[in-house]
Formats: C-alpha cells, sequence, structure tokens
C-alpha cells in the first residue's frame, strides 16, 4: 500500500504526494497515522490517505486521514459500531 497525501499547491492546484510504500495495510495505517500527527499546522495539506498501487508514481486513495486525525481514524477497529 502507498500513503500519501493531497496538498494545494500556491496556485491553488491540488497534487497528490506519495509519502512511502508498505508490504500490509496494518504498517500503511499507523504510518498514515504519524503522517498527518506531523502534518498539523501546514495549511496547505488537505489529507493524508493510503491506498492500493495502480502505477509506480500513482496509487487509488481508499482510505482518507484529517490533520490531525480523529479517534476513530487512530482506531478504527475500536470505532466500528460493534
Amino acid at each position: 500500500m502507498k500513503v500519501g497525501y493531497l496538498q494545494r499547491n500556491f496556485d491553488g492546484v491540488e497534487e497528490r504526494i506519495i509519502h512511502n510504500t508498505y508490504n500490509t495495510k496494518e504498517e500503511a495505517h499507523t504510518a498514515a497515522v504519524a503522517l498527518a500527527d506531523s502534518l498539523v499546522g501546514n495549511g496547505n495539506i488537505v489529507q493524508v490517505e493510503r491506498g492500493y498501487p495502480l502505477t509506480e508514481d500513482t496509487y487509488l486513495p481508499r482510505v482518507c486521514y484529517d490533520i490531525p486525525p480523529t479517534d476513530s481514524q487512530r482506531n478504527p477497529s475500536e470505532h466500528t459500531g460493534e
């Protein structure tokens, strides 16, 4: 899985940036939460994302994280309503 973020450049155009690639969904989730925490205060970042690679340079976002991540984004298994 790839982890990246959506940022708005100086012209207001949104672009998707790949941060890193991970072997498992769990590793990608942990990295995405940490990345979202590290980007607090950066007004150009729209959201952090994780998803499946389409090519080496692109991915299909499947999960989006707020900045900072919500409690349910940090621990999704604890907030499934079960």
